[in-house]
């Protein structure tokens, strides 16, 4: 072998392991991996050759932050000045959301890592055309404000109060201010969200998937080696359970924060209706649809983690009690102990918050709550 053929099998080889850095984490480049490379969430984003836009990402949350502040200062009196800190407080919450995330870049690509080494993960077409929605509602908002009646009202409020009587320039401002306002809230809380609901139902799949093995084995077959099987493929899930845990037990909380304080403002706006035009009020209802989706997915989807666990729990439980009845082997390995030996595992937003389905309308009243003692300020 010559050495031009050398060089170019070796450059070959280390085109196809750039090009395969997801490997690790899904048999196939989805879109939400992508993102989170780009945003520099994993490890491999370090090997991005325009790692300026992982820094860019973030500086680009701090300065629109900044930007809506300094709005929000300008155009409220100061009978709304709480109105306005409970809104911006949304926006300081993302922040410090995508800085906790940062912060935890090894552990989520060893969480993704795993959970990939467990069962692949795969992302469905529907839950493809959901995430590129959720990607394209900055564009959406954007071209729906720039059309809309009090276009005029809206530009000198995006323009910090200078008054732009030119249409075209008008419609520029609120179309680019609005794209780059919408990116940050809600985009950037709601990706953020998608990727915890996104673990939390892959993770139910597993147990899901581990359950049905477990129901389809005759007693029979329900052996000690499958026993053992089965128990040991849960261990790898309760350590992936604790990874998830420990990626995102502050992220996951200041996440819902933010869902929370954006609900509470919205909803007040909504009943000032009579202060708005209809463009207005319907970009509000779609905030607070983002604000309540991603509250709901997130009690719903990581509170169905623990009703998978007992449910593998009782299906386990019950084949052992089938075959000490079938085959009267009662001096057999209690595998059984070690299942009741376990709590059921819930995930929690600084011990704070606890994702359980039951929390759902809880959440509910509180938000209700909330929103009128803001509209009572």
């Amino acid at each position: 072998m010559d050495r031009d053929t050398f060089e170019n099998q070796k450059l070959s080889r280390s085109m196809k392991k750039k090009s395969e850095w997801h490997a690790i984490y899904s048999t196939e480049p989805n879109f939400l991996l992508k993102i989170l490379f780009w945003t520099g969430l994993l490890e491999d984003s370090t090997k991005f050759r325009c790692r300026w836009l992982i820094h860019a990402h973030f500086c680009f949350l701090v300065l629109v932050t900044v930007d809506v502040s300094v709005t929000a200062i300008r155009h409220n009196s100061n009978s709304t000045y709480y109105r306005a800190l409970i809104h911006l407080s949304t926006y300081i919450l993302i922040i410090l959301t995508w800085f906790a995330m940062k912060c935890r870049t090894k552990q989520l690509s060893n969480l993704l890592h795993t959970l990939h080494e467990i069962h692949p993960y795969k992302m469905t077409k529907n839950v493809k055309l959901l995430l590129y929605f959720i990607c394209s509602t900055p564009l959406i908002i954007g071209t729906f404000l720039t059309v809309s009646p009090n276009r005029e009202w809206i530009a000198t409020r995006m323009a910090h109060g200078f008054i732009i009587t030119n249409i075209y320039v008008q419609m520029l401002i609120i179309f680019l201010k609005n794209t780059l306002i919408h990116t940050v809230y809600p985009l950037s809380l709601i990706l953020i969200d998608f990727l915890f609901c996104s673990l939390c139902q892959h993770v139910c799949y597993i147990l899901r998937c581990l359950t049905f093995e477990v129901k389809n084995k005759t007693p029979q077959n329900f052996t000690l080696s499958f026993q053992a099987d089965i128990i040991k493929r849960r261990q790898r899930i309760d350590e992936a359970l604790l990874s998830m845990q420990n990626v995102f037990y502050f992220p996951s909380f200041l996440a819902c924060a933010a869902n929370f304080c954006g609900c509470c403002t919205v909803v007040g706006q909504i009943l000032r209706s009579d202060k708005y035009g209809d463009f207005i009020m319907i970009a509000f209802y779609a905030y607070f649809l983002a604000n309540i989706s991603s509250l709901l997915m997130c009690l719903w989807t990581a509170g169905g983690i623990p009703i998978e666990l007992e449910t593998f729990n009782k299906e386990f439980r019950t084949k052992i009690h089938q075959r000490v009845l079938v085959e009267g082997k009662e001096d057999e390995i209690d595998f059984e102990k070690h299942i009741n030996d376990r709590s059921i595992f819930v995930l929690t937003g600084c011990d704070i918050i606890h994702f359980k389905r039951s929390d759902i309308l809880i959440l509910a009243g509180t938000i209700l709550t909330y929103t009128l003692l803001i509209k009572m300020i």
